[in-house]
């Protein structure tokens, strides 16, 4: 598959999840909150189709995992791989929190008191692993494209350094509400740089056939 074809697909993957993240980790979880929940069936049924939500985003987090680290791979190898292992490791974390949802369904919502908290605790540990992968994606980014796209780098920085400070403040420091408007700021960062990534990613302008791979 050439360079280019790769970049395109990295791409749309990019703008995919850009589609259905929202909906599995912002509109739901504020539907369905440990706090809130009610044991109707209604609220099971939610939960359901949050499961099928979170699944379909761990499938194409996948699968644009493999083609952004053969894409990063004509940057720096070793960064490349790098990133894939710790994004790598963040599917797997999110594999573990669907299963709690599904858990949640399959009892008839009897043990939600149990698995959502824990759910909401997971996505902060994913989240400490995707911070290392977008410092990374964005360090590459910045030094290694030598166009204007190349601050798209310092947005995916910024967001990484927010997700990180998200996610220790929630399961170290018990939500502090400055740490939280700072992370808060810091994500409008990565949402402009994750955007950007899946334009450029879409006009091929991440990486070309001329590049000198550096290793």
């Amino acid at each position: 598959m050439s360079i280019n074809k790769r970049s395109f697909i990295t791409g749309l993957l990019y703008m995919a999840l850009a589609v259905i993240g929202p909906i599995g980790f912002l509109l739901l979880p504020s539907m369905i909150t440990p706090e809130a929940f009610n044991y109707s069936s209604v609220d099971t049924w939610m939960i359901a189709l949050w499961f099928f939500v979170e699944v379909l985003m761990i499938g194409t987090e996948i699968f644009l995992t493999v083609y952004l680290w053969k894409l990063m791979n004509e940057h720096h190898k070793t960064l490349s791989l790098i990133a894939f292992i710790f994004r790598i490791i963040m599917v797997v974390v999110m594999v573990v929190n669907s299963i709690f949802l599904l858990s949640v369904v399959f009892s008839d919502s009897t043990n939600a008191h149990v698995f959502l908290p824990m759910h909401v605790t997971w996505v902060y540990i994913w989240q400490l692993s995707f911070s290392v992968h977008v410092a990374i994606i964005g360090y590459m980014v910045l030094k290694y494209l030598k166009t204007w796209w190349r601050y798209l780098g310092v947005a995916l920085m910024l967001g990484a350094l927010g997700y990180c400070i998200d996610s220790l403040n929630h399961l170290i420091l018990w939500d502090i509400d400055f740490l939280t408007t700072a992370a808060t700021i810091l994500l409008y960062a990565v949402t402009i740089g994750e955007i950007g990534m899946a334009v450029a990613l879409l006009m091929k302008k991440v990486v070309s056939d001329k590049l000198q791979i550096r290793t």
